[in-house]
């Protein structure tokens, strides 16, 4: 039996886009900070690195969403549920607390209690959606006193690595060496 279509919240993406443009464009970050493409959500700003989406999630997107959605804005614009807003911001919160440097005893529990309130709002914002990639990351709290902070032992160098296998020139005869092997 097919699955049935996904109900979408109805909401204004052109507008959120252009507000997050502008959020870009006009606050100033410091100089350590990545910067991310002005043009974000357009075919001209190209694919987003993980560094630009982290950026993205914690300092543009809260503060573009906060300021078009909250009810106290002076540019307020409706949206159809203020849950979408709060799915929004723990996803941030969760970014924010993955990337500290320190990790200290009630950070696990923090990042746990905002992973659960996101995945119950995309289960209620998006009836039918499957969130089987995040059953791992509620494992992540459990690792923390073991192994520090995440980014002691997170896997993106590794990405790297295979995102350069992957753009290596190959002749698909696996046991024979290509020239192009040399230049890792």
């Amino acid at each position: 039996m097919p699955i049935p279509p996904l109900q979408w919240v109805d909401f204004s993406s052109r507008e959120a886009r252009e507000r997050i443009q502008q959020v870009i464009r006009e606050i100033i970050t410091p100089s350590w900070m990545g910067s991310v493409p002005r043009d974000f959500g357009t075919a001209t700003a190209g694919t987003l690195k993980a560094y630009q989406w982290r950026i993205l999630w914690t300092t543009h997107i809260p503060l573009a969403l906060v300021s078009l959605w909250s009810e106290q804005s002076p540019i307020h614009s409706d949206i159809p549920d203020a849950l979408l807003l709060k799915t929004c911001m723990h996803f941030s919160a969760t970014g924010l607390l993955i990337y500290k440097r320190v990790v200290t005893t009630t950070s696990g529990s923090k990042l746990r209690s905002h992973l659960k309130a996101h995945m119950d709002g995309l289960k209620v914002l998006f009836p039918g959606i499957g969130v089987p990639s995040y059953h791992h990351t509620l494992h992540v709290p459990d690792f923390m006193p073991l192994f520090a902070a995440p980014k002691n032992w997170w896997c993106y160098p590794f990405e790297r690595l295979i995102g350069k296998l992957q753009r290596m020139r190959h002749n698909h005869k696996y046991g024979e060496y290509h020239w192009s092997a040399r230049k890792l």
